[in-house]
């Protein structure tokens, strides 16, 4: 073998070693090393809030309930939250958001999708104290913006969750909060 050749081969392996480790644990255990740590989220939900509209809609009281299980071989918690529709809420919300954790960048990841054809894709460095956010790029009707979701944990029975996207002049709008409390 050439010695060029030889020099590329090695460093393969020492690059990609270290992510294929990663992965063949994950795999042997069930699920990625700090995914246990999105536990609090697993079970049934039910939650009250305010989804904040635009100056000429009135903002309507939400509620809805969400569902999280174990997803993808143990890889994924899949969360799904569902609005109910109401008299001043028609067009209720429905997303699907699969939560995860990356043992090679050392990140917790949010990928959605939801009724409305938009996906999001955030990351996380993880929690500070009892609040843990997710951090960044929606896509909807073909744009761009940032987002941030922010989840805080009041009690083994009972969590927040807010929303907010980047507006134009870069501030954040808050688009949504909701307290949510296990079903027994």
């Amino acid at each position: 073998m050439k010695p060029i050749a030889l020099a590329m081969l090695a460093l393969f392996v020492l690059v990609a070693a270290p992510a294929g480790i990663e992965r063949a644990n994950a795999a042997a255990t069930g699920a990625p090393p700090g995914l246990d740590q999105l536990d609090v989220f697993l079970g049934n939900w039910s939650c009250n809030g305010k989804a904040y509209a635009s100056s000429t809609v009135p903002t309507p009281v939400t509620s809805g309930q969400i569902h999280a299980e174990t997803a993808v071989d143990g890889q994924w918690i899949d969360m799904r939250y569902d609005e109910t529709a109401t008299a001043t809420n028609q067009d209720p919300f429905h997303v699907a958001q699969y939560l995860g954790y990356d043992p090679v960048t050392q990140k917790f990841l949010l990928v959605s999708v939801d009724n409305f054809l938009a996906h999001n894709t955030e990351t996380s460095t993880g929690w500070k104290g009892n609040t843990i956010t997710f951090e960044g790029t929606t896509v909807s009707d073909g744009r761009n913006a940032g987002i941030r979701e922010t989840y805080t944990v009041l009690n083994p029975n009972e969590m927040t969750h807010s929303a907010a996207a980047r507006g134009a002049n870069g501030q954040w709008i808050t688009t949504d909060e909701e307290t949510c409390r296990k079903i027994p």
